[in-house]
Formats: C-alpha cells, sequence, structure tokens
C-alpha cells in the first residue's frame, strides 16, 4: 500500500504523470497506514527497536528540529524551496516509522523485485530520452534534466564518449547511475528466484549506467564490490566496514581543505563544501535549519542557489554537528545489519561513498538502502523467505500480506 510506491519513486523519483506530483499522494497514504499501524501496535503492546532503528529516529529528530533553527541563529533560509524539501524529509521520516512498526512483514526478495521492476522503468525512460521521445506528460515540469548537456569541460561524457548524460525518471545523470547499479545489485540477489526478471534488469540497468554513466558510482563501485568479496573471503565484514568508514570520512571532510584535484568537477565541490564549512562554524552544534546553505551559499556566490553536493556537509552545515555523529552511527549500524548479505551491504557502502560527493538527505533511496535493506536481510538472499499469517490487514499491505503486530518479539 506504501512501501511499494515509494520504492519505486525512490528511482524515478522525477515521475510526475500529467505534473503530478505522486510523492504528495504517497504522503496521505502514508498517513492514512500510520493510523492503522499506530492501532495495531497499542493492539499487540509489542515494539521492540534495535539499535538501527533507534538511531534513524534520533537522526530525523535532528531534521526536524533544523525545521526551527531559525530561532536560535541569524541565518535566513531560501524560503521558495522550504516547503518541497520539508515535505520530502517529512515523507521519508513517515516511511521510516512505518517501515519500524511493520519490520516484521518486511521480505529481503520481495523489496528487491519492486526495486528490479522500478529499475527497468528507470532505464526505460533513458532508452527513450536517448531515441527523443518526448516524456514531459511524465515529468513534473519541463525543467526537469533527463539530459545533461556537455559545456565542452568533459563533465557529462556517457560511456560511448557522446557529450551528453540521459537521466530520464532519475532527474540528475548521477542519481540515474547509482540507482542502475542499485537495481544491478537487487537482480544479482535474486537471479536464482526471478531468473527472467533478473536478466532483463540487468541488461537494462547495464544501459541505463551507460547512458548515465558517473565515474564516481561506476569505479566507486568496483571498488566497493572488491571490499565486499574480501570481507565475505575473510569473514570479517565487521572489521572492513568499519574500517571502510574509519578511512572514508576523514578523508572526505578533509578534501576541501587540502585541495587535492582528482575530478575535473572538483574545484565547484571544494567551493561550495568550503561555504558549508563556514556556515557550519556559525551554528556548530545545531545546524542553521533546512536550506540555511542555499541561502547562505546564494548570498556569497553571485545569487547561486544550489545545495553542497554532500550529505556530510549538508547535515554539518544544516542539521549541526550532533546529526552529523547520528548519520555517522547509521552508516555503521546499517553496515553491520547487512553482515551476511552481500548485496545489501554493497548498496549501503556504494550510498555512503555517493553520500560523499552528492546531497542523499532528502533522497527517498537514503531510508530504503540505509532501513529497508538492512532490516529484511535476516532472511538471506538465499532462504525461502518467512513464513506469514494469511491474514491481510490495510496497514500490512507492505508487501505482503501478515500479522499487522508490527514487531518482532
Amino acid at each position: 500500500m506504501f512501501l511499494v510506491p515509494f520504492l519505486f519513486l525512490s528511482f524515478n523519483r522525477e515521475m510526475a504523470p500529467f505534473h503530478i506530483d505522486l510523492r504528495f499522494a504517497l504522503v496521505a497514504v502514508g498517513v492514512v497506514c500510520l493510523l492503522f499501524s499506530v492501532h495495531a501496535l497499542f493492539r499487540s503492546k509489542r515494539l521492540s527497536l534495535s539499535g538501527l532503528e533507534r538511531t534513524y529516529l534520533a537522526y530525523f529528530a535532528c531534521v526536524l528540529m533544523s525545521f526551527t533553527a531559525i530561532v536560535w541563529n541569524n541565518q535566513q533560509l531560501e524560503l521558495p524551496d522550504y516547503p518541497g524539501l520539508a515535505v520530502v524529509h517529512l515523507l521519508n521520516a513517515l516511511a521510516v516509522v512505518l517501515v519500524i512498526l511493520n519490520k516484521d512483514l518486511l521480505s529481503f526478495k520481495k523489496t528487491a523485485v519492486v526495486l528490479c521492476a522500478s529499475g527497468i522503468i528507470l532505464a526505460a525512460s533513458q532508452v527513450a530520452v536517448y531515441f527523443d521521445v518526448d516524456l514531459s506528460a511524465f515529468l513534473k515540469s519541463d525543467e526537469v534534466r533527463v539530459m545533461a548537456q556537455d559545456k565542452g569541460q568533459g563533465e557529462h561524457l556517457n560511456f560511448f564518449g557522446q557529450l551528453f548524460r540521459i537521466s530520464g525518471f532519475a532527474e540528475d545523470p548521477n542519481y540515474a547511475c547509482l540507482f542502475n547499479i542499485l537495481a544491478i545489485a537487487m537482480a544479482l540477489a535474486i537471479r536464482r528466484d526471478r531468473p527472467r526478471l533478473a536478466s532483463i534488469t540487468v541488461i537494462l540497468s547495464a544501459v541505463g549506467v551507460m547512458l548515465s554513466w558517473s565515474r564516481t558510482v561506476v569505479f566507486g563501485s568496483v571498488g566497493i564490490a572488491l571490499v565486499v568479496a574480501l570481507a565475505r573471503y575473510l569473514k570479517a565484514e565487521k572489521a572492513l566496514y568499519s574500517g571502510f568508514l574509519a578511512v572514508l570520512i576523514p578523508a572526505a571532510i578533509a578534501l576541501p581543505f587540502l585541495r587535492i584535484d582528482v575530478l575535473q568537477t572538483i574545484t565547484t565541490r571544494y567551493r561550495l563544501w568550503e561555504n558549508a564549512f563556514d556556515l557550519f562554524c556559525q551554528s556548530p552544534l545545531f545546524g542553521n535549519g533546512l536550506t540555511s546553505f542555499r541561502y547562505y551559499n546564494a548570498s556569497v556566490q553571485n545569487g547561486w542557489v544550489v545545495h553542497p553536493h554532500s550529505s556530510l556537509w549538508e547535515t554539518l552545515s544544516e542539521f549541526g554537528a550532533i546529526a552529523f555523529a547520528v548519520l555517522l552511527l547509521l552508516y555503521l549500524l546499517s553496515l553491520y545489519a547487512t553482515v551476511g548479505s552481500p548485496f545489501a551491504g554493497f548498496s549501503v557502502m556504494l550510498l555512503i561513498l555517493f553520500s560523499i560527493n552528492f546531497d542523499c538527505t532528502y533522497l527517498q533511496i537514503m531510508p530504503v538502502v540505509l532501513l529497508v535493506l538492512p532490516l529484511s536481510v535476516d532472511e538471506g538472499e538465499e532462504t525461502q523467505g518467512k513464513s506469514t499469517s494469511p491474514e491481510l490487514s490495510f496497514s500490512g499491505v507492505f508487501l505482503r500480506g501478515g500479522n499487522p503486530a508490527g514487531a518482532r518479539s
């Protein structure tokens, strides 16, 4: 009822038939599901929260606190962007609560199936754009970037060397590449149970990767796959996952100060991250509020309203150091929860790597990868799944029917 369209829109985030933003309808459905879930919780009186679940709730508490940050600091907010960003953050928070209340109904395989189908639609939209099919009737506005043209700096070259990258319903080619590779990972996870779906997903999503071609995502995926394979071989997933974060996060924070020019577009990133650091210093503990970076960057950089292109710096500048510490703990616990599930572990690590150079804080893929996949992997990719009661409730129609009690004992 809620999670299936939420998963679908996490990949196809700009899909809007006849310019209707489906996320607003999803909020309404989510609120109804929340009422039924809370009712089921009161009836069962059972709810146990893992460290991962508590941490995600704590992170959103920090985010929600930032909504009112204007009360304790002197920063102004980017009011035109504020309502939309507030809605998507609230939608993600709603999804997190619903997933936690209905976590006993999650199925890794069925989640993977939905993500594969979502990846197929995304890749099909990219192919359609490549062949000049007009998708404007299915997009939120004509301003959505279904194709990024190269301006002679080599920042938008696809795998075939053409001077453009295609994003389709993902809106941004970097996001599209991430979603394509996540779809491939999910396809490989269910290749034995759903071979045809897996094959179609791998083929189309591989084409999508070549059309969107984010070098950070592609080459990062190769490195992460090697880390996951080594961790499985050595049976030391927690140790290597911890080492991955211990090396990656400090290096990412240090980049704008070291100014290592490793990417053609990194100079712009450095300027944004330096501005984010300056803003962070003005309210380090609790942040400066949602959209405050956009306003601040516009005030110091010729009116350029943009996010900092980094989940780390977005969190530091807008939500504060406490939220940043919670986010790092969330990363770690999400990785730990995927031990024994290489495809889920790969997905979490790839999202973490992606979050260094791109902003994921408001994307629906964030709770999908950091919460839905980790909570559903206890059955493993190779098992036949959990047995469930045939009862089907309104609040329990996440991915399948079952007892809507809402918690594991």
